[in-house]
């Protein structure tokens, strides 16, 4: 089995363990809300003293949220997207679907879980004559520890595999995070940090590894509080 294929399944099969709870409906949960999305833009770009078009952007969104209980809530988003230049060449399309729920497993644990699977599609191949188009498959998952009624930990992991017909560009990312969270009285305090690394998927793959450390804090006073 190819990494492309093993991605995949691994991706579809968490997916329908995600969703399963749709066919368990319990008496009493709440019927499925329904949200539509569209949203263009169109570029213009100066030439010969004049503004012209130089592209456009059409997307739409689907995004179904079911709350089977106090303690479970999930969404499924599924999109469309197409870019096109007039100018210039690039022009893609893409399709994804989005699940992921929240799961309250305590009444101070909550864990979250999502998954993506993005189909990308180019008009053209590049300069090389190879194809552009890629697979990305995406997971996010983290959990918020509440230790107490004034302190938040949440750890966090998030994975892309980046799965391109030429296999040159295929990739893979990982994000491994941690937020603490407190509050005293009208003063509050954050801290953050996190840790990026990149792969090469393929062994014909010729993406260089990368590693990046990210911190950060945030602190905020309300005298009103």
């Amino acid at each position: 089995m190819t990494a492309h294929t093993s991605a995949l399944v691994m991706l579809l099969s968490c997916a329908l363990l995600l969703l399963c709870p749709a066919q368990i409906r319990p008496d009493g949960a709440d019927l499925p809300v329904f949200f539509l999305y569209y949203d263009s833009s169109l570029d213009s770009e100066e030439t010969a003293d004049q503004l012209e078009q130089s592209a456009y952007r059409h997307t739409a969104r689907l995004r179904i949220k079911e709350r089977f209980s106090d303690a479970l809530t999930t969404n499924l988003v599924t999109a469309f997207s197409r870019k096109e230049y007039m100018t210039e060449s690039g022009s893609y399309s893409y399709v994804y679907v989005n699940p992921y729920a929240a799961l309250d497993l305590t009444d101070r644990v909550r864990w979250y879980q999502g998954f993506r699977s993005k189909w990308i599609v180019y008009d053209e191949a590049d300069e090389d004559g190879r194809p552009k188009d890629f697979t990305s498959l995406y997971f996010d998952t983290r959990i918020i520890f509440k230790t107490s009624d004034f302190v938040k930990i949440t750890p966090s992991v998030k994975g892309t595999y980046d799965l391109f017909e030429n296999e040159e560009k295929s990739r893979q990312y990982y994000a491994f995070g941690l937020r603490i969270d407190s509050k005293f009285d009208n003063l509050r305090l954050s801290g953050k940090y996190r840790a990026v690394t990149r792969f090469p998927l393929e062994p014909e793959s010729d993406v260089s590894r990368r590693l990046t450390n990210e911190f950060g804090a945030i602190l905020s006073w309300d005298p009103n509080r």
